[in-house]
């Protein structure tokens, strides 16, 4: 098998169902290349594209009735930053929602019975659109909005944010949606769904976020022994379940729970893999429609109930791949911290070339899914570790906020000591390990090799940051109200500790050979920055290949991303030599 397969094989990244319409619903697949939104017959299993934006479509969403799908459309090519259009689904007209706007970021739609909630970064703040039959109306939000459910009326909205200057310990606000009025706002709780006055909630509960319904300014809990975080996602039309999301040490399952028996019930799923942990909806009162990857397998479309699973969306295209399966390891860091993470380990006998990838975000996970990037170090004679180093997601609030204020730290030092820890268990050749990432993942590259310029052979960053100051100045407003979250802060008042978590501080310290991919029309870590960097690089003798790509963060399609990939393998073989 050519490792370009993994690439071709067509990924679901999120499928919804309207509401009150079970045959339609809308997928955003890269089934033609890129990732675009796609209306769903469910009654054919056909589809449709909806969308041909320049970059990839990251959120949409379907109206109650069906029959309107939800999508951003960029104002220029991969910046991410336009407006939501809505489609018909029937592919006959379209129209801009937010005409009198001006341009926003948006990663998030919610419909609502009369229209869209569109969480919104514009003109510098964190707001929500509220769009109906009378047109639309933007809502000032006080901190980074997470996430946005409507109640069945269409009246009044919760929303998860981020608490100001606590990283991402969430918040809770009910807003009337006619008024713009603030009802309530709960610290430590996270909003799943609204249903006339009660409303689904996780709340922070020591170290993990636990289930409970809220009314009346009080919360009951909801009991159960499953471990980890438990968050609901969604309430059934009907109110007679809550959708559950759970998540420990970075596996995920879905549950039932029961509003009339008090119980909490697994959803079938299928063996091993994980899901997003919110993206599953309802259909119907016991019904979920979810994504789902593992490793061998690219996302797809599953409908569960709690006694059985099955196909949703069958993609001729799609198919499984074969190979390795993910190797759980722990690996110890410093004051006492256990580190989890995953290892592809290579037949025969070792140590080998080693590859050390680090996950995008920070607020996110690695999990044992499918990815394409690993299949291709992997099938080049490399071992693969992936570790979820602190500041991850699902190992409990303390984990998650290490880095609050402090990016560029904790998560190095657990970078290094996953480094050392797989020379000394026979993994990786000592003068044989690449770090590699995208996004956050890219930075902590770039930084990991600025800090701790001996550990490496060389590094491989996609998409980084290279400088904070900077980035904030030229990033998104979503990005903007993301930054000020996991700082605790603006470059006004942290500017210091930004330039000592920032590559650019340590570019005389660099000595392996580095390669960085950068989207040109990349808002989320915009090309400025890196530009600069690479230009002090060079200055300074460095070995540094800056590649642009066309496009934005979430890239430009397939072929691209195989042409990526491609550049990086053969910088693993310029640094290295065959392997």
């Amino acid at each position: 098998m050519d490792w370009r397969d993994r690439f071709r094989a067509p990924a679901v990244t999120s499928a919804h169902v309207a509401r009150d319409n079970e045959a339609r619903g809308v997928v955003i697949t890269d089934i033609d290349d890129k990732f675009q939104a796609y209306a769903w017959d469910r009654v054919d299993g056909s589809l449709r594209q909806v969308t041909d934006t320049k970059g990839a479509v990251i959120s949409t969403a379907i109206s109650h009735d069906g029959e309107w799908i939800y999508a951003m459309v960029e104002s220029e090519a991969g910046t991410e930053i336009g407006h939501v259009h809505r489609f018909s689904f029937d592919g006959t007209w379209s129209e801009d929602t937010t005409p009198d706007v001006g341009l926003y970021s948006s990663f998030g739609l919610r419909p609502t019975p009369e229209g869209i909630l569109i969480v919104a970064g514009l003109e510098g703040r964190q707001s929500l659109l509220v769009v109906d039959g009378t047109g639309s109306r933007a809502i000032t939000m006080p901190s980074l909005v997470i996430g946005v459910s409507a109640d069945e009326e269409g009246g009044r909205a919760v929303a998860t944010m981020s608490t100001p200057g606590q990283g991402m310990v969430p918040m809770m606000n009910v807003v009337d949606l006619k008024s713009g009025e603030f009802l309530a706002e709960v610290h430590g709780m996270a909003a799943g769904a609204i249903r006339g006055d009660r409303i689904a909630v996780g709340r922070v509960d020591g170290e993990w976020i636990r289930p409970g319904i809220w009314g009346d300014g009080q919360v009951t809990p909801i009991e159960t022994d499953v471990e980890g975080d438990l968050a609901p996602t969604d309430w059934s039309n009907d109110g007679s379940a809550i959708l559950l999301s759970g998540s420990h040490r970075s596996k995920s399952a879905l549950y039932l729970y029961d509003t009339s028996t008090g119980s909490v019930i697994p959803v079938a799923c299928p063996p091993g893999g994980t899901y997003p942990m919110s993206l599953a909806r309802f259909v119907g009162s016991r019904r979920v429609i979810s994504v789902w990857s593992d490793a061998n397998n690219p996302w797809r479309v599953f409908e569960s109930t709690p006694e059985s699973y099955e196909l949703a969306l069958d993609l001729d295209e799609q198919r499984s791949f074969p190979g390795p399966l993910w190797e759980e390891i722990n690996v110890p860091s410093d004051a006492g911290h256990k580190i989890q993470g995953w290892l592809l380990r290579p037949g025969g006998e070792g140590p080998w070339p080693t590859v050390l990838y680090t996950h995008g975000g920070p607020t996110s996970v690695a999990g044992p899914m499918f990815s394409p990037i690993a299949g291709a170090w992997f099938d080049s004679g490399f071992a693969v570790a992936s570790i979820n180093y602190r500041g991850s997601t699902t190992f409990g609030q303390s984990f998650r906020e290490a880095l609050t204020g402090n990016l560029g730290g904790p998560d190095v030092d657990d970078v290094v000591a996953a480094a050392r820890w797989l020379v000394e268990s026979g993994i990786a050749r000592r003068d044989a390990i690449i770090k590699n990432g995208y996004s956050y993942g890219g930075y902590l590259t770039l930084q990991s090799l600025g800090t701790h310029p001996d550990l490496w052979a060389g590094g491989v960053a996609g998409a980084p940051i290279a400088d904070w100051r900077m980035t904030y100045e030229d990033s998104n407003d979503i990005l903007k109200g993301y930054f000020v979250s996991i700082w605790g802060g603006t470059p006004d008042h942290l500017g210091d500790s930004m330039d000592r978590s920032s590559p650019r501080s340590y570019v005389a310290d660099y000595r392996a050979p580095l390669l960085i991919s950068q989207p040109e029309g990349d808002s989320r870590t915009p090309i400025r920055p890196v530009q600069v960097f690479v230009d002090e690089l060079t200055q300074n003798g460095k070995d540094v290949d800056l590649r642009i790509m066309a496009g934005g963060h979430a890239g430009s399609g397939i072929s691209q991303t195989i042409e990526m990939m491609e550049s990086w393998l053969e910088f693993g073989t310029r640094v290295l030599g065959p392997v």
